[in-house]
């Protein structure tokens, strides 16, 4: 009896995940019978089955159906939100694009819970696929809303321009992304810049947009960038801050907030980087109370594991080279097996060295620490203060 129970269990968990796969596909697109075959559905009997069996997930489906056919010829728009509706957006339009690993979703599942005025600070580490996860972001939302307006911005021009790059050539690039523009589009005709629709590397504004010439779709800045009358809906700030740059830290916050913070009633702002130190651009943004929402992915959990071990699985092997330099040469087990993710994870934290690792890695930098009263005289620190003439203080 106990093992006939058990079977039965399995077989209802089964059930469980197959509809909620057959919802998922739903929500990208995918026709019924596409949306049969991607839950394991041999026919749709099976699923005709299941909505007599089971009347609330039916009403579920009905209800995807409806806003399939309400926008655009099975097109959903932003209504239905969820991490596997992004990832699977991008891997069947995008096929060239890895599968997104958990930091990135969370990305992406941040982005799609912006609300109006709010300003939320998503902080991980480097080469985490941000920029990556923002192109798969933005493309997604332009071909359902092509009257949103973004304004990206990074410390230099060339990052945001390049994302505008990738985002152009996905909605022109026939011979790689036919199927996504007949779905979606058309984004763009021959000349169009004549009828005041900017096609450039620093901005473009769709084909379907029916606002006017300040209307511009995405635009790419530098934080030094002029944003006089542009309207943005949805601001990206990205990598405002490096080593290069640390010291106008201050500059940036207040450019930041006088200029860029005005520029649409209802705007909504995704911050994204990485710490570089105490006192930087995040720093600040969290001390005037500007940040609605703080989200902080760690490369390291508590224990020492990595977070995200996917990351980590590199193709480096135990073989008396680089793998185990310095912090443990002679105990380089030399067999030529692969490095585990915790292993490739120490090895950067030694290559980075234990201030970059705490600022870089682990969002949580540290100054000063082998002095006996760091901690004293960085809580002391004014930070509004500058190097040069005394100022006045009322």
């Amino acid at each position: 009896m106990a093992q006939r129970r058990k079977v039965c269990d399995e077989r209802i968990d089964q059930g469980e995940q197959r509809r909620t796969l057959f919802l998922d596909a739903m929500k990208v697109g995918h026709s019924l019978e596409e949306a049969c075959a991607y839950a394991g559905w041999k026919s749709t009997a099976s699923y005709r089955y299941h909505r007599r069996v089971y009347p609330i997930w039916a009403k579920r489906v009905d209800a995807v159906k409806r806003f399939a056919d309400q926008f655009n010829d099975g097109t959903l728009l932003d209504q239905i939100e969820t991490p596997s509706s992004f990832t699977g957006f991008a891997r069947k339009w995008f096929p060239e694009r890895r599968r997104h690993q958990a930091q990135q979703l969370a990305v992406a599942e941040q982005l799609q819970q912006l609300r109006p005025r709010e300003v939320c600070m998503f902080l991980l580490w480097p080469e985490a696929g941000k920029t990556a996860t923002l192109e798969d972001w933005i493309t997604r939302k332009l071909a359902f809303d092509p009257t949103h307006r973004i304004r990206y911005v990074s410390e230099a021009q060339d990052l945001a321009k390049r994302v505008i790059g990738t985002v152009q050539r996905r909605m022109t690039d026939r011979s790689e992304y036919k199927a996504f523009i007949e779905r979606y589009g058309p984004f763009y005709e021959k000349n169009q810049e004549r009828q005041g629709r900017p096609w450039a590397q620093d901005q473009m504004m769709l084909l379907k947009n029916p606002g006017g010439e300040r209307d511009r779709n995405l635009v790419a800045s530098s934080w030094t960038s002029a944003t006089y009358g542009s309207r943005i809906d949805t601001l990206v700030l990205d990598d405002l801050v490096s080593q290069r740059n640390y010291n106008q830290s201050e500059r940036i916050f207040d450019v930041i907030r006088g200029t860029f913070f005005n520029r649409g009633i209802e705007l909504r702002t995704l911050i994204i980087g990485t710490r570089i130190g105490p006192g930087d651009f995040y720093e600040r943004m969290l001390d005037a109370g500007l940040v609605t929402k703080q989200v902080i992915w760690s490369a390291a959990d508590s224990d020492g594991n990595p977070r995200v071990p996917e990351f980590w699985d590199r193709d480096v092997f135990h073989d008396r080279g680089p793998c185990c330099q310095g912090f443990r040469l002679e105990t380089c087990p030399n067999d030529h097996s692969r490095l585990t993710p915790r292993e490739f994870m120490q090895l950067i934290r030694h290559q980075s060295g234990e201030d970059t690792w705490a600022a870089s890695y682990m969002q949580n930098p540290v100054a000063n620490e082998l002095s006996t009263f760091a901690g004293y005289l960085d809580g002391c620190l004014d930070r509004d203060r500058t190097f040069g003439p005394r100022r006045r203080v009322a």
